[in-house]
């Protein structure tokens, strides 16, 4: 078995976690940062600067946003829940470590 080292300071001193402690919070921030009406307001505030009308840049940026929140799911689940969790002493990040 090989030893896992910190991604962060590359400490050894690292310690397996039962359960993933950011689970919740992840979707949390892509749908803050990516979601349908957030894609939209950016889709009208670009297409009025580029003198297309706002609609069809609200309807890209609702497509783009829904979109984008479905594949970061779709490679969370897939991905991310499968991976073991450590927790690292030294500098105290939680990473991930996919098989």
């Amino acid at each position: 078995m090989s030893t896992v080292h910190c991604p962060y300071c590359h400490s050894e001193q690292v310690i397996l976690r039962e359960s993933q402690p950011n689970g919740p919070q992840y979707f949390e921030k892509i749908l803050d940062a990516f979601s349908p009406p957030a894609m939209a307001a950016l889709g009208i505030k670009l297409a009025k600067e580029a003198g297309i009308p706002p609609y069809i840049g609200g309807l890209i940026g609702v497509v783009v946003g829904g979109t984008l929140v479905m594949v970061s799911q779709h490679y969370f689940y897939r991905h991310y829940k499968s991976a073991q969790h450590y927790h690292c002493l030294q500098c105290g990040q939680d990473f991930a470590v996919a098989d």
